[in-house]
């Protein structure tokens, strides 16, 4: 599912995919246990395949050493995109944060073409734009 979530975003043209380090990805946001860090997981419900991830931890903004919980991970399988799937997930991941007290939310969109759906998506929520990434790998 990572590999697929990978051949399917921007970073397939910048960023080789590496099963071990995507795994690692998963394996350091779960050490962070649940006060700083959170893995979901969305399994369809007859077959038990999963169709959706979404993992984010707690760390820093880059102006305040104050608490934000930051997306890394978020996929939803192309076939339940058109579902509550998607939403169900953020709701997930806002709820978590107020549990564990955390006040600020950074959430990505990666420029495919989804992103002005996602654009729209996260607006109505009350996320506003705050920044672009670009990304490079060093080889």
């Amino acid at each position: 599912m990572l590999k697929e979530a990978h051949t399917e975003g921007p970073y397939k043209n910048t960023q080789s995919f590496s099963e071990a380090r995507a795994l690692e990805v998963v394996r350091t946001i779960r050490r962070q246990g649940k006060e700083h860090g959170i893995i979901l997981i969305a399994e369809e419900e007859k077959t038990k395949a999963i169709i959706g991830i979404f993992g984010a931890m707690v760390t820093f903004s880059s102006f305040s050493l104050d608490p934000l919980a930051a997306e890394l991970l978020w996929w939803v399988h192309p076939q339940a995109r058109k579902t509550r799937l998607s939403i169900l997930l953020v709701d997930a991941y806002e709820m978590w944060a107020e549990k564990i007290g955390v006040k600020k939310l950074v959430i990505g969109s990666m420029e495919n073409d989804h992103a002005e759906a996602i654009d729209k998506f996260y607006k109505r929520r009350g996320y506003a734009l705050t920044e672009r990434t670009y990304c490079k790998e060093l080889t």
